[in-house]
């Protein structure tokens, strides 16, 4: 695993890590905010498990690698989250999709709940299994549903707009849809979860392009997760089967992987080893090499600046990689 990779004109470095320990339990997704500022979706638990108490969402410091909020789960009512799925940020209100209950609960970004909406069912409008969730260009929600197949498309404030999408594995089709992105030009990028690759549709539904569908080599899929697309168009994909991230030109040509490479502990995870003198002491005779990989990587996203951010449900921490733009070797005068 090397900390700098070229692969043809595309350069990423390994930047650093956050979270990990007692960070995040169990993040399945992530939402930028500003400031240096991460929302993240908090499952306490796999996807696919029923989780503990304390599931909701934090609002975390980059920078600092420090909490700045917590928001949990009440225990019943309207406040209540089982399976926080997908987060979205936008105009200080976070989204959050409870994958059990069939709702999306709104908040604002200090964590005061301000309702929320959903139905559970097949039809037109309600939803069954809602997992990932993102805003297109005109502020509108696409809506990927793990259980109806499909695709929806709400306003903000759950005005059904709109539907695509049925149970299957031919082009169009979905089996068990999990991340969803829009990309600039407002085509839509599917995780199709059940059938092992990436699907690209216009915004109405109309198939365009397939990524990681293939026999297990080299840039195929098992149970993508997640899905981004940064500036140049390329495609990031959480690869969670196999512990990576997998990259794809917009052509759906594999261009290389991530594997991780956490080989130091975050500032939070460091501080916490250090308070406790037991762990530092089993650290230091432990082989620790196998941390350093992606560990069940569930989300992943690609900032403006080429920063891409893994989220990783096991080890409940957040790598970081930096593709750079016009990277040079460092010159030595040997």
């Amino acid at each position: 695993m090397a900390l700098i990779q070229t692969i043809g004109e595309r350069t990423y470095s390994y930047s650093h890590c956050v979270g990990m320990l007692t960070a995040f339990f169990g993040p399945v997704d992530l939402a930028l905010g500003a400031k240096g500022e991460v929302f993240v979706s908090c499952r306490a638990s796999e996807p696919g498990s029923r989780p503990g108490r304390g599931q909701g969402w934090v609002r975390w410091n980059m920078e600092n690698d420090t909490l700045i909020l917590q928001v949990k789960s009440e225990d019943s009512g309207e406040r209540e989250l089982v399976w926080p799925a997908s987060i979205v940020l936008d105009e200080g209100r976070v989204y959050q999709a409870d994958e059990w209950r069939n709702r999306i609960l709104v908040y604002d970004v200090n964590g005061k709940h301000l309702g929320g909406w959903g139905a559970s069912g097949s039809g037109p409008g309600e939803l069954d299994g809602p997992s990932g969730m993102r805003l297109d260009g005109e502020g509108n929600l696409f809506v990927a549903e793990s259980r109806n197949n499909r695709v929806q498309r709400f306003t903000k404030d759950g005005r059904y707009l709109g539907h695509w999408g049925r149970a299957g594995s031919g082009a169009g089709e979905l089996n068990m849809p999990y991340g969803i992105h829009v990309d600039g030009a407002g085509d839509v990028y599917v995780a199709d979860w059940g059938n092992d690759r990436v699907q690209k549709f216009t915004a109405g539904g109309e198939p365009l392009a397939v990524f990681g569908a293939g026999d297990g080599g080299v840039g195929s899929l098992t149970r993508p997760t997640g899905v981004a697309v940064d500036a140049e168009g390329d495609v990031y994909v959480a690869d969670c089967g196999n512990n990576r991230v997998q990259i794809y030109d917009a052509s759906g040509e594999y261009v290389t992987g991530l594997y991780g490479d956490a080989r130091q502990l975050s500032k939070s995870a460091q501080q916490y080893v250090d308070v406790n003198p037991n762990m530092s002491k089993a650290r230091r005779r432990a082989d620790t090499s196998k941390e350093w990989g992606l560990f069940r990587p569930t989300a992943v996203s690609v900032a403006d600046d080429g920063m891409i951010y893994i989220v990783e449900a096991i080890s409940g921490r957040i790598q970081m990689y930096q593709k750079e733009r016009d990277y040079i070797d460092p010159q030595f005068n040997l």
